[in-house]
């Protein structure tokens, strides 16, 4: 978090809830505003306004003598630092959205739909809005309408704020490149550099029969223009085929199953009502679980795509993945935790906790939950009883991951927790240098888990003590699930690419870099990999007998990325110039 400073007085964020307005002379606090969640990035003080996003949704517009509420608009999680110009406030979201508000009322002007997350704060230079977006855009909208004026494709996510200044406009991508940009070409659409597969099909199988690591089977893009970017795939065995189906959600609101090994559509399921199948699907005794933006969870066979039963919440998506567990299905809305027969999705009992994002994991008689107000929280599976909350400094979006007596957790407040699971008791905590750390995976005696400071690490699961980490990428996080398979693991970054490694000496096998962005976690089957970026589910050779030959080029690319952030982030230890090893 930073600050801003205006008129005698410093503005701050803070990641404890609120907004806070000190002297800044003497320090002394002048007021306190609090928001629901963390108020990200820094508040923006502008005409006796002081404008500032919170994790929780909104963006609140604020006296700045007084700290007095004069408007609040509501986004799912504002990202950006607001930008104020012309009597206007704009900001990009985690919906992806880039937004315009009168900055005196609050009321919406027109906002632009990017299809990635708009995480930094725009610039406006004569009466154009410039704003990046991790679709792998730069785009340009007109100030007053939103209109696109032009849009630029890189290799990478577009992560940084814009600057615009004499008629240029300047901008940096995950591809270590910083572009200058002629502000003026208007109607330009410049695509990415990279070949995704043909656009006359949505699907594209690999027929070359030379099989090497990370080499593409197949892929698919969603119908429709639809996109992965909500759902990780799973894999299941059919009982009537026989053969492994790769189930997965898209934006374009259907669940679809494909052949594992062809990739071919064996059906697809369209709840109506909803934009997007937001939550990853779970399969268990021959149904799929899914939830759906238009509020509700849906369970359909696994074989044909018949709709079984579907449950409806209070008000809320459906982001949780939902859980299977002695004949109960457990799933996370904002409003709790409920519970359901998994026949018949007749409701059991709820919890009411501050959730939405975390999945439950259960076992042994437990349910285990993370939420917003910082806690785990350790159920009865029958009544829903708490047995024991535990509080960590962050809140808990992070799926736990239970083995061996052991409760394992990440919080958004940089640690990885390993619980006595009867108990709640810590056992040992390990810090990361990132604000959330990724669902754990357990194997070999060993807890992997990755972090947004761009590491994999691998700890000892009795100890905690660090075995060896990994750095994918200064600039994308880890935030999904790592997976293992036959001493391999596998994970996804947020520079669009999927990484396995040795699960014992963390060296590096391979890397497949998609076409985009990802949002889902690995799922591994019989030798291969799946894996959605926002555009494209691929599926992958998981065969690693052929080691990556980390090369001083490599190491050349990794430390360019990092050279003027080398203060505080580090590349990989096995990166040496002229190190060939």
């Amino acid at each position: 978090f930073s600050v801003s400073a205006s008129g005698g007085m410093v503005y701050a964020g803070s990641d404890g809830g609120g907004v806070y307005a000190l002297d800044a002379a003497s320090g002394d606090l002048a007021w306190k505003y609090e928001t629901e969640s963390e108020a990200l990035a820094y508040p923006t003080a502008s005409g006796g306004m002081v404008y500032a996003g919170s994790d929780g949704g909104g963006v609140y517009a604020l006296d700045a003598a007084s700290g007095e509420l004069a408007w609040e608009y509501r986004t799912r999680v504002a990202t950006s630092l607001p930008t104020v110009s012309g009597g206007m406030v704009y900001f990009g979201s985690d919906d992806a959205y880039v937004y315009a508000l009168d900055a005196e009322t609050g009321e919406l002007a027109w906002r632009y739909y990017t299809f990635g997350i708009a995480t930094r704060s725009p610039a406006v230079m004569d009466g154009v809005v410039y704003a990046g977006s991790r679709d792998d855009y730069i785009y340009a909208f007109d100030a007053k309408t939103g209109a696109l004026t032009w849009r630029y494709g890189v290799y990478g996510d577009a992560t940084s704020a814009p600057a615009a200044v004499g008629g240029v406009v300047y901008a940096a991508s995950l591809d270590s490149y910083v572009y200058a940009l002629d502000a003026s070409a208007a109607g330009h659409v410049h695509t990415p550099p990279y070949a995704p597969p043909p656009a006359s099909s949505a699907f594209h199988r690999y027929d070359d029969d030379r099989i090497y690591p990370g080499k593409p089977a197949w892929t698919r893009s969603a119908g429709d223009g639809g996109e992965w970017r909500y759902s990780s795939p799973a894999v299941a065995e059919s009982g009537v085929r026989e053969r492994p189906t790769v189930y997965s959600g898209s934006a374009d609101g259907r669940l679809y199953a494909l052949d594992a090994e062809s990739g071919e559509e064996l059906w697809r399921y369209e709840p109506g009502g909803g934009n997007n199948a937001t939550s990853p699907p779970t399969v268990a005794e021959g149904v799929v679980y899914f939830g759906s933006d238009d509020y509700h969870m849906y369970a359909v066979s696994a074989e044909t795509g018949a709709l079984i039963w579907r449950y409806r919440s209070d008000s809320n998506i459906v982001y949780s993945s939902p859980q299977y567990y002695n004949g109960a299905v457990y799933v996370g809305f904002f409003e709790g935790l409920h519970t359901l027969n998994a026949k018949t999705g007749e409701f059991l009992w709820r919890f009411e906790i501050e959730t939405g994002y975390a999945d439950a994991a259960a076992a042994n008689g437990a349910v285990y939950i993370g939420s917003d107000d910082h806690h785990l929280y350790a159920l009865d599976d029958e009544s829903g009883e708490m047995l024991w909350r535990f509080k960590t400094h962050g809140a808990i979006r992070s799926t736990a991951t239970a083995s061996d007596g052991v409760v394992y957790v990440g919080s958004n407040d940089q640690y990885l927790y390993a619980l006595d699971a009867e108990s709640g008791d810590m056992k040992w905590r390990y810090r990361t240098e990132g604000r959330r750390v990724s669902p754990p995976a357990i194997a070999g005696g060993a807890v992997y888990a990755g972090s947004e400071d761009g590491h994999l690490y691998a700890l000892d699961a009795e100890s905690g003590a660090l075995k060896w980490r990994f750095m994918a990428s200064p600039f994308g996080g880890l935030r999904y699930a790592p997976a293992i398979s036959d001493s391999v693991v596998y994970f996804t970054s947020w520079d669009g690419s999927a990484y396995a490694l040795d699960a014992a000496s963390g060296e590096l096998l391979w890397v497949f870099k998609t076409d985009s962005h990802v949002h889902s976690a690995p799922a591994v089957w019989n030798g291969m990999v799946y894996v959605s970026s926002n555009k494209t589910l691929y599926a992958l050779n998981a065969a690693a007998k052929k080691r990556f030959q980390r090369t001083s080029q490599y190491c050349h690319d990794v430390m360019r990325a990092v050279l003027w952030l080398i203060e505080w982030t580090y590349p990989d230890e096995d990166c040496r110039f002229g190190d060939d090893s």
